[in-house]
């Protein structure tokens, strides 16, 4: 409790508007606004994982004890009630006491906080067996308002997270450091911006000796995005959206005998998932990565695989406007495989990129137009198709009015050998036979080196995957077909690629018509 209350002190004093910050007020007012709130969480929490709003048999979490708001000297100590998950199995999960200590913050229905976990985590299975995941030292400040009744501001910081009672299957599990942030400040608009971030810390895995002595050792994994104009929902008007739609979601629960439920009503469920998932905000962003992967195993055909780094991200921005955009990529860079199967040399993909933008997306517009969409279905399930094709014959036209662009860029693949890129973008365009025109730029250096490893791997009758080196043949020889002759970003030879979508329909590589035939499904030279 000591080491809390210090860092509470700590989170205090930097908030301060300076160092001689009158000590905060604590009364019986205060206790009873933080026993409300917390009241209220709870009362969430035993609704969305109790048994009534999915009709379950059994409440995933239960509850021993009281939630406790107690005065002490210069903060307020809470302390929630123990949690565990039973299965009817007999499966026990053991989910401890968590506890918080607060003061009030700088406006009033903010509140400082610090937080503690339960030190460990304990899983006992029907036969006795305890697996437990333990906390070595964490550290957590928050900032939590009122008024929406959760933390908007928080830094935890967990360290040395091991798993103990699993030695059959792994001799080593740990964690030194897990960190989760969220920042969201206040506009002057009353939305939340700000950036989060989840992340996973120099992670070692060992399996047991008794297996294939594989050890998996990770840099990082990582969740770190940004939100912009979110405007909040509380957790009391969201709770009453539950409750309002408790039959609906009882409705998707399967029968006693696993069966979907015969009445479920096609209008509630999209009005539930339209007024659930219904959020408003400008922007979104969120970017999965993977930082230093390595795994080694007494494998004679893998004994080692290193990936420097990896990422999936996606991002939306503009969504209160008519000129919205959306982000995606994926890719990963330094792929290490040791042992190589011979033959594979320098065919191996060691670094890929893919980065996708759409920009001056009319969402207001596609949004009102699904929301009309979606309202014609729930009026009369028996015209979606109707309503969907309403919808898809209406696009073209609203995408090439607000000129609708995909772009590519920064995507490739590189290989020993070898190294492929590509870059242009695409445009709405009505008038266009294809509702749309386009222009992209592509390279393919080392493509003669890499048609040579095919020809010689697919000749050979004794190599063991000839086949797969023979099926790659013919398109890398139209590839050869179809490129100019040129010089690639390192100097070396490359094939040269101008790709063009025409207003007319036709799509041209280097000038060549690679149109089929009208009315002909025309293959490719």
């Amino acid at each position: 409790m000591r080491k809390f209350f210090l860092a509470l002190l700590c989170i205090t004093a930097s908030y301060a508007p300076n160092a001689y910050a009158a000590e905060p007020t604590i009364d019986d007012a205060g206790a009873a606004r933080l026993q409300k709130s917390f009241t209220e969480i709870l009362d969430y929490v035993k609704t969305v994982y109790g048994p009534d709003i999915f009709g379950t048999q059994t409440p995933p979490l239960i509850f021993e004890g009281d939630l406790k708001v107690e005065k002490q000297s210069t903060f307020y100590s809470i302390t929630w009630p123990h949690m565990y998950y039973q299965e009817p199995a007999g499966t026990k999960i053991d989910l401890g006491v968590m506890a918080f200590n607060a003061v009030p913050g700088d406006k009033d229905g903010d509140w400082k906080m610090t937080m503690a976990l339960p030190a460990s985590y304990a899983m006992t299975d029907p036969d006795g067996k305890v697996i437990k995941i333990n906390i070595g030292a964490q550290n957590t400040v928050a900032l939590f308002n009122e008024s929406l009744g959760y933390f908007t501001k928080y830094d935890a910081n967990f360290e040395n997270i091991t798993l103990s009672g699993a030695e059959e299957a792994l001799k080593v599990f740990k964690i030194e450091k897990v960190h989760l942030l969220s920042n969201l400040s206040e506009e002057s608009d009353k939305t939340l911006s700000g950036p989060f971030d989840l992340s996973f810390n120099d992670i070692s895995i060992e399996a047991a000796d008794n297996t294939d002595a594989v050890k998996v050792h990770i840099g990082r994994i990582g969740l770190d995005g940004k939100i912009d104009k979110f405007t909040p929902v509380s957790l009391k008007e969201y709770k009453e959206k539950l409750s309002k739609y408790a039959e609906t979601l009882k409705s998707l629960h399967p029968t006693d005998a696993g069966a979907p439920q015969a009445n479920i009503d096609p209008k509630a469920m999209i009005d539930m998932f339209s007024d659930l998932y219904s959020f408003n905000m400008n922007g979104a962003e969120a970017k999965y990565s993977l930082q230093d992967l390595t795994i080694t195993s007494n494998d004679e055909n893998l004994k080692n695989l290193n990936i420097k780094s990896a990422y999936f991200m996606a991002g939306t921005n503009g969504l209160l406007s008519d000129k919205g955009s959306m982000d995606l990529g994926l890719g990963y860079s330094n792929l290490k495989i040791d042992p190589l199967k011979p033959g594979y040399e320098g065919s191996i993909p060691e670094n890929v990129n893919i980065s996708l933008r759409a920009q001056k997306i009319p969402v207001q517009i596609l949004t009102t137009l699904g929301k009309n969409s979606l309202a014609a279905i729930g009026s009369n399930p028996d015209m979606a198709a109707m309503a969907g094709m309403g919808f898809v014959m209406k696009l073209p036209a609203i995408l090439s009015q607000a000129g609708t662009e995909v772009i590519v860029k920064d995507t490739f693949i590189k290989g020993g050998l070898y190294n492929a890129a590509i870059d242009g973008k695409l445009v709405a365009d009505l008038n266009a036979v294809a509702s749309a025109t386009g222009s992209f730029n592509g390279v393919f250096e080392g493509l003669d080196d890499l048609y040579a490893l095919a020809e010689k791997n697919a000749a050979n009758p004794d190599f063991p995957d000839a086949s797969t080196f023979a099926s790659v043949l013919q398109p890398l020889g139209m590839l050869k077909a179809f490129g100019k002759p040129g010089s690639g970003p390192s100097g070396k030879p490359a094939y040269l690629y101008d790709l063009k979508l025409t207003p007319e329909g036709k799509f041209l590589i280097n000038g060549q018509d690679l149109s089929p035939p009208q009315g002909q499904q025309g293959q490719l030279p």
